[in-house]
């Protein structure tokens, strides 16, 4: 299957019978400020994740602790809250993935392709195109295989540019 667009993708994972609805779009570095913009555009809602997690760090706290079970609790809070698209975007999911060590990384990719289910929302993480640290060639076949992964490009003054606004 080939990638698609964020629309489409976001489209099949609001209104699929299928237990897990994760996606992954892959966006250019130059554009990943303008993420947010096309998510809006193709009728997504966005948390960025960053932001989401300092509003919920305690008073006085310095650090973030961060490892698996501590992201997928997160996307699970995320993806269990209100959303009026039913498909929400996960702006600087690349962030919290950088913090992982690579066999972490690895598990977090399979279990949200395969065991990330019956949640509220839709979820789709923005990664960086060709990240391949955070986001490993053979994970990106595997879902581009099972029609899980857009991509959006970076297109003159307009900013980031998903398939559908050609």
């Amino acid at each position: 299957m080939s990638i698609r667009s964020l629309a489409d993708l976001a489209n099949e994972l609001r209104t699929t019978t299928k237990l897990v609805r994760t996606g992954v779009v892959l966006v250019p570095p130059t554009a990943l400020r303008q993420v947010k913009d096309a998510a809006y555009r193709a009728g997504l809602d966005v948390v960025d994740y960053v932001t989401w997690k300092l509003e919920r760090l305690a008073p006085g706290q310095r650090s973030v602790p961060l490892n698996v079970g501590s992201f997928l609790g997160d996307l699970d809070e995320i993806a269990n809250g209100n959303s009026v698209s039913g498909c929400i975007l996960i702006a600087n999911a690349d962030v919290p993935l950088a913090r992982l060590h690579v066999h972490e990384r690895t598990l977090v990719w399979d279990l949200l392709l395969n065991s990330f289910k019956r949640r509220r929302q839709a979820i789709v993480l923005a990664i960086p195109r060709g990240a391949y640290h955070l986001f490993p060639q053979n994970h990106e076949e595997e879902w581009t295989r099972l029609g899980r992964i857009a991509a959006i490009e970076r297109t003159g003054d307009r900013g980031c540019v998903d398939a559908d606004d050609r």
